[in-house]
């Protein structure tokens, strides 16, 4: 469809493999948010090994290594952590660890997404 200047918000998951196309080369998104994303795993993909995706969020996963050397080198994504997140343990792991990350300031790994102040929240990121 010849969609240009699109901008993306990409959820737990949905934002590695967003994150993913930006690598990629894809010049047609302008922003990339993510919202709780592991970029650097989640403990809890211990207790569930055994399922593909869960697998590739293990702390120091062989998906997780090929991401880390580009956090610094994309501008036009932005990673939103919560304050506490039940998912992403710890907290810390769903953060690029740039200046412009940005602490949702409630619990919960959903809450960002699903609450109104997280959408309207969301909204003034883009």
């Amino acid at each position: 469809h010849n969609i240009t200047d699109s901008y993306i918000i990409g959820h737990s998951s949905g934002g590695i493999i967003s994150y993913n196309l930006l690598i990629k080369g894809n010049k047609r998104i302008k922003k990339l948010v993510t919202v709780c994303s592991p970029f650097h795993g989640t403990y809890l993909a211990y207790f569930f090994f055994f399922i593909k995706q869960a697998s590739q969020l293990i702390p120091n996963s062989k998906l997780l290594r090929y991401l880390c050397p580009f956090f610094n080198k994309i501008n036009n994504a932005t990673s939103v952590y919560a304050k506490s997140d039940e998912i992403t343990i710890p907290t810390r792991n769903a953060r690029l660890h740039k200046k412009d990350d940005i602490m949702y300031p409630e619990f919960g790994h959903l809450s960002p997404i699903m609450s109104s102040t997280g959408i309207d929240f969301l909204c003034k990121l883009i």
